[in-house]
């Protein structure tokens, strides 16, 4: 199941609401104005018990808040996605650099000790 999120752009107060959920599971009040986009994006579930709102027009203080299997694969495509850009863009240049320094020098002191001509 591999899903692109290259289109999934979130703000910094969603991830950070997004995160206190996934670490320790919140009211639903924790996720304030960015409840709805996250609903719509399908990155949060909100369960609340049975309560009547009628009889005093008062929302449920039980709503509970989780992170659905969606955030996690988004987590991990971050994850795959930081990495990746991390060794093809930093580390894998510096690592040639430093091989092709070495290997220059290698062959210049072969070629001053006299490399392959013969010796009189």
């Amino acid at each position: 199941m591999n899903e692109d999120f290259s289109n999934l752009n979130l703000f910094w107060p969603e991830r950070i609401r997004l995160y206190v959920l996934y670490r320790f599971r919140r009211n639903a009040d924790v996720l304030g104005p960015y409840e709805a986009a996250l609903l719509r994006e399908k990155l949060v579930v909100v369960r609340y018990s049975f309560h009547d709102t009628l009889a005093d027009k008062t929302p449920s203080a039980d709503r509970k808040a989780y992170v659905t299997t969606r955030y996690v694969r988004y987590l991990r495509w971050k994850k795959n996605q930081t990495i990746s850009r991390i060794f093809g863009s930093v580390l894998l240049p510096f690592v040639v650099a430093v091989l092709s320094t070495i290997a220059t020098q290698l062959i210049q002191q072969w070629l001053e000790s006299g490399g392959c001509m013969p010796r009189p």
